[in-house]
């Protein structure tokens, strides 16, 4: 595991779940167009962070503002504080 230092926060983001079954035919190569934000999983952040965040709760977040860092073969995403634009309750995530 590693410590998030200067305002970044460590997520883990939560894929979307795309439905499969449907009776419109698509191209093989259709993708659906991904939305600017995600929702991730809040897992640590760093001391100077000034937004107030737990352990495990939700944040939507600027998608493309997601780093992801490959450390020997353990890959982590983070992001900074300043791009988590929004929080979901434990509930309705």
């Amino acid at each position: 595991m590693i410590i998030p230092c200067n305002r970044h926060v460590l997520i883990q983001p939560i894929e979307s779940e795309h439905e499969e079954d449907s009776n419109i035919l698509l191209p093989e190569d259709y993708a659906p167009e991904e939305s600017a934000y995600a929702k991730a999983e809040v897992l640590d952040w760093a001391n100077d962070c000034k937004i107030q965040l737990e352990e495990g709760c939700t944040a939507i977040v600027t998608r493309h503002m997601i780093e992801e860092v490959d450390i020997c073969g353990n890959v982590y995403h983070l992001v900074l504080e300043n791009h988590i634009i929004a929080m979901m309750p434990q509930d309705s995530a």
